[in-house]
């Protein structure tokens, strides 16, 4: 079963999950590149904070293999941008705190959904 398809049922099978405490991008990438993360959850501005930020190129994140997106509906420009720079497609959800996580989700594997939708 892939790290993603596990969500937050990966801490059952002892995988690590990293939480910052605030927003720091180089804290983040460093974060990324000591813990070697697999997995990295995020709102779309963070994904074009990441994209614009002029060190993030001086961390290795080669170890991220899945990007999710939720919170705001993830742009063209930055869903393209990020698969140019890191070669991995963000998936994008649909969620709520009443329905205890996740209502709808791109899976790996499948043709790209179209850009707007979610999941």
């Amino acid at each position: 079963m892939l790290d993603q398809e596990r969500g937050l049922g990966s801490l059952f099978h002892r995988d690590a999950l990293v939480v910052l405490p605030r927003m720091n991008l180089d804290g983040l990438f460093d974060h990324i590149q000591r813990y070697k993360v697999t997995t990295f959850f995020g709102v779309p501005a963070i994904y074009g904070m990441i994209l614009e930020h002029d060190r993030v190129d001086y961390y290795d994140l080669r170890s991220l293999k899945y990007c999710q997106c939720g919170g705001d509906a993830l742009p063209v420009d930055v869903a393209d941008r990020w698969f140019e720079k890191f070669g991995i497609r963000i998936c994008m959800g649909y969620g709520a705190t009443e329905t205890a996580g996740g209502v709808t989700l791109t899976f790996v594997g499948v043709p790209f959904p179209k850009i707007g939708s979610s999941g």
